[in-house]
């Protein structure tokens, strides 16, 4: 796989993951015929999520190993209109759009009407892409330019425009291979594991029961991680709408609110140390896969 295919596939996995129609995609750069991604999402059997994510108490230690992997810069519609109309710059907006190319995508999807009756839709829609096609001095690969050094740590030159794969919460999206189910939850290193993130969480045992699962009624822990990672999934959420997704289509548009339906849920179940996961949305008995 190519870079540029391996960047659009992880934006695609905080969206495309959770349809609930099997759909299909296809990208390619504005004006040209070959294909630069396709590929086909299956809606998963169930959607659960750990109430363990909120005991993760992670925090970015800046020390931007995420950040100079080889990766190129995907902004869903709703993205790239946030930076446009961006009120501040800090000098780094007008460098970012004038590198951003667009690309037309494909969606296709089939949708059961609520008359219970197979419909074909099709959606053209647009994502903007930076591609990273020159080494960068601080990480000796193709990655983000926009990284910045500091003192005792690294930082992101452009943190109020990043796209939505770089903003999105700390949590893992994981799609069980054997029964199709899609889990979210945490791992270590969060969701950068991979790239040796810093931030390493604790694991639950008898003697640390009390520290893992505080009482998040009395402390504001809770609210904080919790209104944290809502705001960012409300972003997901419009993100998978600009592409022209709907409810009936995505269950990413509108996870923030089913989050905040669930979060007395969550609160019950980590009061009482308890582990297992929550039933988000399972798929009806009428959804056919490719």
């Amino acid at each position: 796989m190519s870079q540029l295919y391996d960047s659009i596939d992880k934006l695609f996995h905080y969206i495309f993951n959770y349809v609930k129609q099997p759909t299909e995609v296809v990208v390619r750069k504005a004006g040209y015929k070959e294909i630069c991604y396709e590929r086909t999402f299956v809606p998963p059997s169930v959607i659960n999520i750990s109430p363990t994510l909120y005991t993760r108490i992670d925090g970015c230690h800046g020390a931007g190993n995420c950040c100079r992997v080889p990766f190129d810069l995907i902004y869903t519609p709703y993205c790239y209109h946030r930076v446009k109309s961006a009120s501040i710059d800090h000098g780094n907006r007008s460098p970012l759009l004038a590198t951003l190319c667009q690309y037309d995508v494909t969606i296709g999807y089939h949708h059961t009407s609520k008359g219970g009756q197979l419909q074909h839709r099709w959606i053209d829609t647009h994502i903007w892409i930076k591609e990273n096609v020159e080494e960068f001095s601080l990480s000796g690969t193709n990655s983000c330019p926009f990284l910045e050094i500091g003192d005792d740590r690294y930082w992101c030159g452009i943190h109020e425009f990043k796209p939505l794969h770089c903003w999105y919460p700390h949590m893992t999206v994981r799609r069980d291979k054997d029964d199709g189910s899609v889990n979210i939850g945490r791992m270590q290193y969060g969701r950068n594991h991979n790239f040796g993130c810093p931030v390493v969480f604790m694991e639950a045992t008898s003697d640390n029961a009390q520290t893992l699962f505080p009482d998040i009624m009395s402390v504001d822990y809770f609210k904080k991680q919790f209104d944290s990672d809502c705001y960012k999934l409300n972003w997901t959420s419009k993100a998978a709408e600009s592409l022209g997704f709907t409810e009936e289509d995505n269950f990413a548009v509108g996870l923030d609110g089913v989050l905040v339906n669930k979060a007395h849920v969550i609160k019950g179940l980590l009061r009482t140390g308890a582990s297992e996961s929550i039933e988000l949305w399972r798929k009806p008995c009428n959804v056919e896969s490719f």
